[in-house]
């Protein structure tokens, strides 16, 4: 089986690739990772029923030309199938496979009629931490880390997109004296490649500040997170379990990096942010009819209405600052490392 997915996904990833319903479908696709992961989960879908997507999209059409119902409903109930087989052990990827393998049919304009399943009751039992257990996880990890969780647990932003921040995205209020400190984040792929203004507080900027003040020359795309999601996610994830409410390797996952979105999102709605303005600074479609055109704050704005929940949101208070004063022995050998990466050994030896 694992040959057969390896031959079939190669086919999907040609740019002549032979199937059309493959062609007509990346057609429409916003490529890069995106795109890969799409090819990736048709191919799987397509090895476990031992098909092509040409030979789906086919009896796709001669089902729907039928008069009984079982047979115009196969392509739904095969698909349903598939879902429920991987939902049991792998909620999250089991509603993307659904999502990526309803687009295929979209795409190729036979939309199949299933109601989207959504995400299951797991994520409303997810384990939230307190500021006290996110100020513990940050003592546990590297500066680049600790900056990482307190940004992501202020801005409530998606934690892929705060993994990808660029300087350009920072550098405009990084070393001003404004605070709320205006950050850019990119939407997530389905809605465009644009990006969207939110917000940390004082204790996420001056960590920010720590992490790039060692840095060289970099240009407008340079990484602030040089690690990658995954690196940083590992991180996160490990002082997670170390402090007992995260365990990795059993399937029990009651914490996730997403439960700060969430926090953010309850925070700003207690701080009576108006409802389509907390959409605009969490990076969601605005809710309401005609919200999208009609509601439209300026950067300003929305700065004050953030402000409002910042008590709540920042996890370091102004008598807990994380400011270079407190900064510690790891935290200095990571910028000395950068500033004179010749000198490695000696640095470890002098600051062990």
């Amino acid at each position: 089986m694992e040959n057969a997915f390896k031959t079939l996904f190669a086919e999907f990833m040609r740019e002549d690739t032979k199937f059309e319903s493959i062609r007509r479908w990346r057609n429409n696709l916003k490529g890069g990772k995106y795109e890969k992961l799409c090819l990736r989960y048709l191919a799987e879908f397509c090895v476990v029923y031992e098909t092509t997507p040409d030979e789906l999209i086919k009896r796709r059409l001669a089902e729907l030309k039928s008069d009984d119902l079982t047979v115009r409903c196969h392509a739904e109930d095969m698909v349903m199938e598939y879902y429920k087989s991987l939902v049991k052990n792998t909620s999250g990827k089991a509603i993307n496979v659904y999502r990526k393998i309803a687009s295929f049919y979209r795409y190729n304009f036979l939309r199949l009629q299933t109601k989207d399943p959504g995400y299951t009751v797991q994520r409303e039992q997810d384990y939230m931490a307190t500021k006290d257990e996110t100020r513990k996880m940050c003592e546990l990890l590297d500066l680049e880390g600790k900056t990482y969780l307190l940004v992501l647990a202020e801005s409530c932003g998606r934690s892929g997109a705060v993994a990808k921040l660029r300087w350009k995205d920072i550098q405009e209020e990084l070393h001003s004296d404004k605070v709320p400190m205006k950050i850019w984040l990119k939407h997530k792929v389905k809605m465009a490649r644009k990006s969207y203004c939110t917000f940390i507080c004082k204790d996420a900027k001056e960590a920010l500040q720590l992490l790039m003040k060692g840095r060289k020359k970099f240009n407008p795309e340079a990484k602030v997170f040089q690690t990658g999601y995954s690196g940083l996610r590992k991180k996160v994830m490990d002082s997670a379990e170390k402090l007992g409410f995260y365990q990795n390797g059993n399937g029990d996952q009651p914490f996730r990096l997403h439960t700060y979105r969430k926090r953010g999102q309850t925070v700003l709605e207690k701080a009576h942010v108006p409802l389509n303005w907390v959409d605009r600074i969490l990076g969601h479609v605005p809710r309401g009819a005609q919200a999208a055109t009609y509601s439209l704050p300026d950067v300003e704005a929305l700065r004050e209405e953030y402000a409002k929940a910042m008590p709540q949101l920042i996890i370091y208070e102004a008598s807990q600052s994380t400011k270079v004063e407190g900064i510690t022995k790891e935290e200095l050998k990571q910028i000395l490392t950068v500033l004179l990466p010749n000198k490695t050994k000696e640095i470890q030896k002098l600051l062990s």
